[in-house]
């Protein structure tokens, strides 16, 4: 029997090599069988060998995505009850981002709130996103205290809107968002692309893929990734740095070894706090170029992960894959910013900043996946069904400090010089507590057809959720949490009325954990549980060139934690305020896309999105208030791509447009009245074009809000986090391939 121990101190670094031991074990357990007679006699004529399968990444040539990687079942996008949306190579080269958070924020029904040049947290359906790597769930997460992943080593991002908890355990109901990974080509092949844009923006990325020994047993793929770059407020600086490299090699005809590993360097002067609004939310019109921190502020982020896996193929319908990954960011950063609540919201003069410096806040994160997938047949039919485990475990100590108030001389925000700024000391910081949270859960799913047009999805999840805080120089534990055997469903229906055209309907949970609020009798409460209903449509074009989804769908965030009126102080566990499983939000729309080849040479997606957010049980808000302000009711993004039949189809054009509707988010001022601060509506247009010089070489042009809007792309409090969106930019990239 296999027993993994993650709750003590001392297993932390094992579960990577226990998943290898596992997997090798496996291994060696299906070969003795298959081959323990070779040793002393040849295989009987009766013995079967196995075919060789190699493995080798699809690049997908269009905007539409052929395979789909996420989830549990093998599966495409037409097969998936969900809604889903895939970003593809081709989509990434041609809108020439850079970073994640670039391509999430132009997927149909997604919104990212971006702090300033440092951190994002992506959205769906009014609810946060969470985020995988090759399937596996990841410490990178969305929101702060993480690298901002380049784009370079990734081969195509997988977003599925609405409740996963089937995939991720633990979180909120808007969604998740699966980063796939570079694989090795089936031939040597090298990439090399340079560019140079706006704000002294250059950079340059080499992307190289070979093939070793006979019949291409191993083979690897090395990606780095270079950028610097200013903005466009004053002080400003990023360099970043990424070195990606994978290895795979096919130990048996059968079973295949994989080895990668990733390192992210980024320096950076961070804008942390944006601007703020006039006294009565008004759009205070700050100068856009202007730096509100110190010159000498610093962001600095190092990320390092391994990650390793084992797949052995039985035979073709029986697979056994273990993939273990360790990922850990080691952050330090010293801030300093003009102080919001020393600031006049009416002449915008303030004398102190205010702010926060850190030592080597290292954050670790190490976990690991088992699944058996199959098929069996029952009732003359064959049946998919994935048999699994998972765990998490997340280390996050708290190395910072708050700074004494910087005194200055009083200056107006648009007269403040940042390089004018004295420099406290700032001693080493000890680390003296930390955040541990582990996830471990057993999965299970399989996909019934019981007539042809007809196939049924079933899964669960059985999970268990610890959290603990604890004191490192003594072990001991100042707060911990922990909710056991939380029952996570998941069902689905699709019906093919045609070879091309289905209908779905499908049922998804999540849970949130909320057992630091307790009730009258002094039990934690029970998790906050969000069900994602949605029923749609996926008809395939022409010969499965595009296709086109639409679907309705409702999430009900229930038993959210509700302060119980007039228990203030008197709650006994806690001799605080008690709680009930008594709130309730409710997000519900229409959500529609089209994506691929609408005519020869011709790439288009364009996705719209309806969404509107409420609360149905709060004590702060009435119900039908908005539950997610930020999240715009109106949604659509377009792109698209045309290689003209002339000049020997060497021109490509294209470009697109991102709308959304009015946005808002809900202050007080200082005698405590709710203040609106809104944005309204808006539309940034891009466009691009690429001319192929040669087989080997083409040029391409990005130019991004071409009308150089004004807008903000999140909206904070009366007195700061307000952060403006970048205006117009340009950048020039050449791109060899050999």
């Amino acid at each position: 029997m296999f027993i993994l121990n993650v709750n003590g101190k001392e297993n932390t670094i094992k579960p990577i090599v226990r998943a290898i031991q596992l997997a090798l074990f496996s291994v060696w357990a299906v070969n003795h069988v298959v081959y323990a007679d070779t040793a002393s006699a040849s295989l009987s004529e009766d013995s079967v060998q196995l075919p060789t399968i190699t493995l080798y990444a699809n690049k997908e040539e269009g905007y539409k995505a052929n395979k789909l990687s996420l989830g549990k079942l093998e599966q495409s996008i037409k097969e998936n009850p969900q809604s889903v949306s895939v970003i593809t190579a081709k989509r990434i080269e041609d809108s020439g981002w850079a970073t994640v958070d670039q391509a999430i924020s132009q997927t149909t029904g997604m919104t990212v709130q971006s702090s300033g040049n440092v951190n994002a947290t992506y959205y769906s359906r009014g609810f946060e996103v969470a985020v995988q790597k090759d399937g596996m769930n990841s410490g990178y997460a969305s929101g702060a205290e993480r690298e901002i992943d380049s784009l370079a080593m990734y081969e195509q991002i997988e977003i599925q809107r609405g409740a996963a908890g089937l995939l991720t355990g633990a979180g909120q109901p808007g969604g998740v968002i699966n980063l796939v990974r570079k694989k090795p080509l089936a031939e040597d092949q090298i990439n090399v692309a340079l560019k140079a844009g706006s704000w002294s923006t250059w950079g340059a990325t080499f992307d190289i893929s070979n093939t070793f020994l006979e019949d291409n047993r191993l083979r690897s793929r090395f990606v780095a990734d270079y950028e610097n770059k200013d903005y466009f407020y004053d002080v400003a600086e990023n360099e970043n740095l990424a070195l990606y490299g994978i290895v795979e090699y096919d130990l048996l005809p059968s079973t295949t070894l994989t080895f990668g590993a990733t390192y992210d360097r980024r320096e950076a002067i961070p804008e942390i706090t944006g601007v703020p609004r006039n006294a009565d939310g008004s759009d205070s019109k700050i100068d856009k170029t202007k730096y509100l921190g110190a010159a000498w502020n610093r962001w600095e982020i190092d990320s390092h992960s391994l990650f390793a896996g084992i797949e052995h193929r039985f035979n073709e319908d029986w697979s056994f894959k273990i993939n273990g990954q360790y990922e850990n960011r080691i952050l330090n950063y010293q801030r300093a910013f003009y102080d919001g609540n020393n600031l006049n919201l009416d002449t915008h003069v303030f004398d102190q900043l205010t702010g926060y410096f850190s030592g080597d806040m290292k954050i670790e994160d190490y976990g690991f996946d088992a699944a058996l997938n199959g098929q069996f047949k029952a009732f003359g039919r064959s049946h998919d069904v994935v048999l699994g485990y998972n765990m998490q475990r997340l280390e996050e100590p708290r190395p910072w400090l708050m700074l004494d108030p910087i005194k200055i001389p009083a200056v107006s925000l648009e007269d403040f010089d940042p390089y004018n700024v004295y420099r406290p000391d700032m001693p080493h910081v000890p680390t003296t507590t930390q955040r541990e949270t582990t996830q471990k859960a057993f999965y299970a799913m399989t996909r019934l057809n019981p007539i042809e047009p007809l196939h049924v999805v079933i899964g669960a999840r059985l999970g268990h959720w610890k959290f603990v805080n604890r004191t490192i120089s003594t072990g001991a534990k100042t707060s911990a949490y922990e909710d056991r055997n939380v029952l996570t469903p998941y069902g689905g229906i699709v019906y093919e009325l045609t070879d091309q055209l289905s209908v779905y309907a499908s049922y998804a949970d999540t849970f949130k954990v909320q057992t630091n609020y307790y009730t009258l009798e002094g039990d934690p409460l029970d998790p906050a549980v969000g069900a994602n209903y949605e029923l749609g449509m996926k008809q395939e074009l022409w010969n499965g060139k595009a296709m086109i989804t639409a679907a309705l769908f409702r999430i009900d965030e229930d038993n959210r934690a509700l302060a119980v009126p007039d228990t203030e102080l008197k709650c006994p566990a806690v001799s605080g305020q008690c709680y009930a499983n008594a709130g309730k939000v409710r997000s519900q729309g229409f959500e529609t896309e089209f994506t691929g080849e609408l005519l020869d040479n011709l790439h288009l997606t364009a996705g719209y999105t309806f969404n509107k957010t409420e609360y149905l049980n709060d004590i702060k808000f009435q119900s039908g208030d908005t539950y997610s302000p930020f999240t715009p009711k109106h949604i659509f993004k377009l792109w698209g791509s045309y290689t003209l039949p002339m000049y020997d189809q060497r021109l490509t054009l294209g470009g697109g447009v991102s709308l959304q509707s009015e946005t808002k988010n809900i202050a007080q001022n200082k005698a405590k009245e709710q203040i609106d601060i809104v944005q309204s509506g808006y539309g940034l247009w891009n466009a691009f074009a690429n001319y192929k010089v040669s087989d080997q070489i083409n040029v391409s042009v990005n130019v991004n809000n071409i009308f150089d809007k004004t807008y903000y792309k999140k909206l904070g409090s009366l007195g700061s986090g307000n952060y403006y969106g970048d205006p117009r930019s340009f950048m020039l990239t050449l791109r060899a391939k050999y």
